[in-house]
């Protein structure tokens, strides 16, 4: 049970901002005790229960409490904070006041007001924490974040943050933004220039992505028209799969990012827009807002719209690589032309880059139906890609409709689709896929040996799990070991997994945690 025996919260699946995040979380009732977690920072339980606890709550692997106190009561937290070993401390002051709340309260007001919240995040459950290479995989260790509101009983004249704590004053962190490009048209990528300037005393901890056009992780645009009325947000994840590194701005220092507006606004008209950027600071609270700036998008005729589109195409089947390519097609999903999807859906067996084709199906392209037969057509004939499996997720495909696709995706012809098809596999349960799964789970040289183990699991058969014991008792030390954890975690998990195994498939060994 995660925290707490008698966590009956209100426990929720969250779906956040994406449909395709997802997360666990509940409510900690106030007051009750915090038991010790098996990776935490040892004694981190033992602080967390003798302050005064107003609340808190967790999602997935990460928990968030909440408490009330004055100056000398957080300043004896602190400094029982940073002495707990391999847990990084960074505190974040802000203005204002902040109640108790949870992800998923109603009725903000109705919670009781916190001076000060702590954040125990593991690392690579948060786009805030990225796992740190060095650690190992099953350890991957915490961070420990503590945001400070000055507006109540705490007061900074009477602090006493240990010399060794990170302290980042989230008010001397400043935003501004500016768009660097003249002559825009509807259709082009709109840029947009971040720069974050630390004014403090203390360095900056950010993270770098190699592309944010990616990854826009912290980084917010959000786009008016004249009148006031908010342009509609793309519903896509704004996090890439490129792990990010930490980086350090020292004091009197800034750094700039560009960032594209058509990320975060539907731009589908002309207009004059009111822009507005955000950026989010390590520690859920903390967000600096810049002043807004006015970017104008000058109309394009059909015409000057069907040659802007066809000069793009043309661009991209002249290209002798795939450099440039996904860059091409960020510029063709602007258009949200619909002759680009023949294109689109070509890319999507040459690039892993998924963002382009997901902003267009779910944003810039209006015709559904059109996309889901295309994207059928194509499956048919070439098997599945990650990118089709979740779009057809989304569009409520049957498994009449999945089956052809599953099977052209586990042929023998067809390895660089095998592992989206073993995924399909998974969900779309069917007999008649166990012979091709059995073949690639012990197949060399693939990534998708897992995926089939999983799809073995999920279709059990009689062949499957004599299969499965083969693996076991082989020569490959890495198959062993991915069919052993797949078989373990089947077992263990309380969800629907161990449904499909029966106790006298594997010895105990593999049905006992680790």
């Amino acid at each position: 049970m995660k925290n707490l025996a008698s966590l009956l919260a209100l426990v929720f699946v969250l779906a956040w901002h994406t449909p395709s995040a997802f997360g666990l979380g509940a409510s900690f009732p106030p007051g009750a005790e915090i038991t010790q977690q098996r990776e935490w920072p040892e004694g981190l339980a033992d602080i967390l229960n003798k302050s005064d606890r107003v609340g808190g709550f967790f999602v997935n692997a990460n928990d968030y409490f909440y408490f009330s106190g004055d100056s000398e009561a957080f300043n004896a937290f602190l400094e029982e904070m940073s002495k707990l070993k391999d847990a990084p401390l960074t505190v974040v002051l802000l203005e204002g006041r902040q109640r108790a709340t949870a992800p998923w309260d109603r009725d903000a007001a109705a919670q009781p007001e916190a001076d000060w919240m702590t954040c125990v995040l593991r690392r690579g459950w948060s786009y805030d924490e990225p796992l740190d290479p060095a650690a190992p995989k099953d350890k991957p260790g915490f961070a420990l974040i503590v945001n400070a509101w000055l507006g109540g009983q705490i007061h900074e004249d009477r602090l006493r943050i240990p010399v060794d704590v990170k302290t980042v004053f989230a008010s001397k962190i400043k935003l501004s933004i500016r768009c660097p490009a003249d002559n825009l048209k509807v259709g082009d990528r709109i840029p947009v220039d971040f720069t974050v300037a630390n004014e403090g005393k203390s360095e900056l901890d950010y993270l770098e992505y190699p592309d944010l056009a990616e990854n826009a992780n912290g980084f917010r645009l959000e786009a008016k028209g004249e009148e006031g009325t908010a342009l509609a947000s793309p519903d896509i994840d704004m996090h890439g799969d490129a792990p990010g590194r930490w980086m350090k701005l020292p004091p009197a220092k800034s750094f700039t990012k560009t960032l594209v507006l058509n990320r975060f606004a539907l731009l589908h008209a002309p207009g004059r827009l009111v822009v507005t950027g955000s950026y989010r600071l390590r520690g859920q609270f903390a967000v600096v807002t810049s002043n807004p700036v006015t970017v104008t998008v000058q109309p394009r005729t059909p015409a000057e719209m069907t040659a802007y589109v066809d000069g793009l195409i043309a661009r991209l089947n002249a290209l002798k690589g795939e450099q440039g390519r996904d860059d091409l097609m960020r510029q063709l999903t602007y258009t949200g032309d619909s002759r680009i999807l023949p294109a689109l859906i070509d890319s999507m067996y040459k690039t892993k880059t998924p963002f382009c084709r997901e902003l267009a199906f779910n944003a810039y392209l209006p015709d559904k139906a059109e996309i889901k037969q295309q994207v059928l057509a194509a499956a048919t004939k070439s098997g599945l890609t990650p990118g089709m499996s979740s779009f057809l997720w989304c569009s409520n495909i049957t498994a009449v409709e999945m089956y052809p696709l599953i099977d052209r995706s586990l042929a023998n012809d067809n390895p660089g689709c095998w592992e989206p098809g073993c995924r399909a596999a998974q969900t779309f349960r069917e007999k008649r896929f166990v012979p091709r799964l059995i073949a690639i789970a012990g197949a060399p040289g693939t990534n998708a040996n897992e995926q089939a183990m999983w799809a073995l699991v999920r279709n059990r058969t009689d062949e499957g799990i004599a299969a499965l014991r083969r693996i076991l008792s082989g020569p490959d030390e890495r198959l062993k070991k991915l069919a052993a954890d797949v078989i373990r975690t089947a077992y263990r998990q309380p969800g629907e997994e161990n449904l499909f195994l029966k106790p006298g498939d594997f010895p105990q060994e593999y049905q006992k945690e680790k």
